[in-house]
């Protein structure tokens, strides 16, 4: 990656680079990385007590598509739709 900042001419900054950079070959791609879990068999229950938490909070997650995959980020954007910003329905405490 390269990145150029301030005033510069485009394509005398394209000419240097190619000039400078061409040359370099392109390294292998690397493994795609393995995202997979073990088989989730049961219900799995955690409780934490926070003497320095300000009010009870209970979390729910269930088990989605993996991630790294286009209906992941999808769900991502949903997510955020969904619980953040001020017409999402959540509510602050404090």
């Amino acid at each position: 990656m390269l990145v150029l900042v301030g005033d510069f001419d485009t394509r005398d900054a394209i000419a240097r680079i190619e000039k400078n950079y061409a040359s370099i070959p392109r390294q292998p791609a690397p493994p795609a990385i393995d995202m997979t879990e073990p088989e989730q068999r049961a219900e799995r229950r955690v409780t934490v007590d926070d003497v320095l938490a300000r009010a009870p909070r209970v979390d729910v997650a269930f088990k989605a598509v993996p991630g790294n995959t286009a209906d992941f980020y999808a769900l991502q954007v949903l997510a955020n739709a969904l619980q953040g910003g001020q017409s999402s329905g959540s509510t602050k405490v404090g």
